[in-house]
């Protein structure tokens, strides 16, 4: 019998301890982080998985290659080439077979040089480089910026799945408060206090709460899907959030908020930075038409080696052939020269081509400029209504709280005089109503307390 018993015991422990095998292998590391996710996790998160931040980086790395590549015309430039050679000339023979015939040689050059330069004046690569400097700074501005968007996007989101949950606790506990109406209704119905169509009443209540919880449970698991594809996610399984809502938050001062944004938005900062790229644009077009200096430094060695072979040449003498045969020869030559040199450029007519340019460039600061000033008049009206809403959400979230309060009261008072038959269904039912509502309200607020910090600090350009 024991033997038995033990046989059973290991026919339920290998499954079990498979299947923990196979829980541990599937599981994909770092989801337990998800489990009660807060709003600066989730913000972190989607700032380091989200695609418009990666984009947005990219194209600082874009803008410090164009840099580079604007400044190289202001550094010194190095050079160096190389070449080698092979000629063979062949014996060049008398059509008289008689002297003058000229050997083959065959000549082997080497030859290497280095050349140095250097730019003295050039205004229009000087103004190139600086617009390309204040550029990268404007692409940082905007990668700031961008970055302020996505942690607003990433708090809505959170805060739209927190609403989302705590509206279906809601819903629940209407659910679980119905239920106990219909029971407290059923029962004086079996005593014959009440009428059945208060049972019915009931009964459709609880129904009618069974629905909305239903929808409220299906718009927990869509706005999950949501916050689980702006946190780059592929899927929302183990994605919880931490549901804690702050009662009240602080107000900052009205009289300073203005300058806070003015120090600290990056789009005013990008804004101010185009200006600058502008007005390096606008001077490398008129330093087109000023003069430029540069020079060169050149250093050159050859190796040249000329070998001539032997040749026989006959002459005649009076009557007698001589025969003179000359041996093979070697020549060889290592010139050295170097050049220092400097040279000038002046334009003189280019076909209205700078002055076309500088009318461009000049019509594009004069639109940066403009821009700017109407951005300054956004900033402050969207600082103003972040603040006004901020100071809105604190009064709400305080008006439902003791809403809720009240309603409390209300119920309880209701279903107290109901049982005890002093009140109608009715009565209770709209009480219930009011608590549900009250509840909702006060999410609500909650959540809109929080989305107005959020929206107040992506205005006043605070960092995440």
């Amino acid at each position: 019998m024991n033997l038995g018993r033990r046989r059973a015991g290991w026919s339920r422990l290998v499954p079990a301890l498979a299947g923990l095998v196979v829980l541990l292998v599937g599981a994909r590391p770092g989801r337990a982080d998800l489990a009660r996710l807060t709003a600066d996790e989730a913000v972190r998160m989607a700032l380091r998985e989200n695609s418009t931040v990666y984009a947005a980086s990219k194209q600082v790395e874009q803008a410090k290659g164009a840099l580079k590549a604007a400044r190289s015309p202001l550094l010194p430039q190095l050079n160096a080439s190389g070449d080698l050679g092979r000629n063979h000339q062949g014996e060049q023979r008398s059509a008289y077979n008689t002297a003058g015939n000229v050997p083959s040689t065959t000549t082997n050059s080497t030859s290497g040089s280095v050349t140095l330069s250097q730019q003295l004046l050039n205004l229009e690569a000087f103004n190139g480089a600086r617009q390309a400097a204040r550029s990268l700074s404007a692409s940082r501005s905007a990668e700031l910026d961008t970055r302020l968007q996505i942690a607003l996007a990433a708090k809505q989101q959170f805060y739209a799945l927190v609403r989302a949950k705590q509206l279906a606790g809601v819903n629940a506990e209407a659910v679980r408060l119905d239920s106990s109406t219909l029971a407290l209704t059923q029962g004086l119905f079996d005593v014959g206090t009440a009428a059945r169509t208060d049972l019915l009443k009931a009964r459709t209540q609880q129904a009618q709460s069974r629905l909305t919880l239903i929808v409220s449970q299906h718009s927990v698991d869509i706005e999950r899907l949501r916050l689980a594809g702006l946190l780059g996610l592929a899927d929302d399984r183990g994605l919880d959030v931490d549901e804690t809502l702050a009662e009240d938050v602080p107000l900052p001062d009205s009289t300073s908020i203005l300058t806070t944004a003015y120090q600290n938005r990056p789009d005013l900062a990008q804004l101010e930075h185009q200006i600058g790229a502008a007005e390096a644009a606008l001077g490398s077009a008129r330093s087109a038409r000023y003069p430029t200096l540069g020079a060169s430094f050149n250093i050159q060695k050859t190796s040249y080696t000329t070998h001539q072979d032997s040749v026989t040449q006959v002459y005649q003498f009076g009557g007698q052939s001589v025969v003179v045969s000359s041996p093979d020869t070697t020549f060889k030559s290592q010139p050295f020269s170097w050049t220092l040199g400097a040279r000038l450029s002046l334009p003189l007519f280019d076909g209205l081509s700078a002055k076309g340019r500088i009318q461009e460039r000049q019509a594009e600061l004069d639109i940066q400029r403009r821009n700017l000033t109407q951005k300054r008049v956004d900033v402050a009206l969207e600082v103003r209504q972040a603040w006004l809403g901020l100071v809105e959400a604190r009064e709400r979230s305080r008006a439902a709280a003791e809403a809720l309060s009240y309603a409390e009261e209300s119920y309880d008072l209701n279903r107290e005089k109901y049982r005890l038959g002093s009140s109608t269904l009715l009565d209770l039912t709209t009480a219930e109503v009011a608590l549900t509502r009250s509840r909702s309200d006060v999410v609500d607020a909650r959540v809109g307390l929080q989305l107005a910090r959020a929206g107040l600090d992506r205005a006043l350009g605070l960092n995440p």
